[in-house]
């Protein structure tokens, strides 16, 4: 069974439709993927989960549990090299956590034969900076956009 590297955006959108207040088994259900290490969260990215404010406690329990992993400088190293060849952060936007933290996801994915879940999709044609499923393709880290498949695999069983 694989295990999915979880993006930011995957997180809010649940806390944007699965409220944690109506919705108590779904999160306990994803602390235990978590758990489990079939989903991954690395603290790049859950830095990144500001809003809600229920998703930014949830996110603090989970950092007091120790169950999202650090990002080491092995993988902030391959984060750089990853930039330097696909140009996924300019000059404009090197102070722009999202960008580095994208870097950071598909570093860690790679070095640790991870899959990632983002919503994010492929950049357009006039678009400069290459995203996440475009760097994803040209290394063959496999990247999916949806969750269904992803929480049927991991046997996710709670959706409400």
């Amino acid at each position: 069974m694989r295990s999915y590297l979880i993006d930011a955006n995957i997180l809010i959108y649940f806390a944007n439709f699965c409220p944690h207040d109506y919705h108590k088994n779904f999160w306990q259900d994803l602390r235990d993927k978590i758990e489990k290490g079939q989903i991954v969260l690395i603290d790049s990215i859950a830095n990144e989960c500001k809003y809600p404010s229920r998703l930014k406690e949830w996110i603090t329990d989970l950092r007091k549990q120790k169950l999202i992993k650090a990002v080491n400088e092995n993988i902030i190293d391959q984060a750089q090299e990853i930039n330097k060849r696909f140009k996924m952060i300019t000059k404009d936007n090197v102070g722009n956590s999202r960008s580095i933290a994208d870097t950071h996801m598909i570093a860690y994915a790679q070095e640790y034969s991870l899959s990632i879940l983002s919503y994010e999709s492929r950049r357009r044609k006039d678009q400069p900076q290459m995203k996440i499923p475009d760097v994803c393709l040209k290394l063959n880290i496999d990247c999916k956009r949806y969750p269904l498949d992803i929480m049927k695999e991991v046997e996710f069983i709670h959706c409400s």
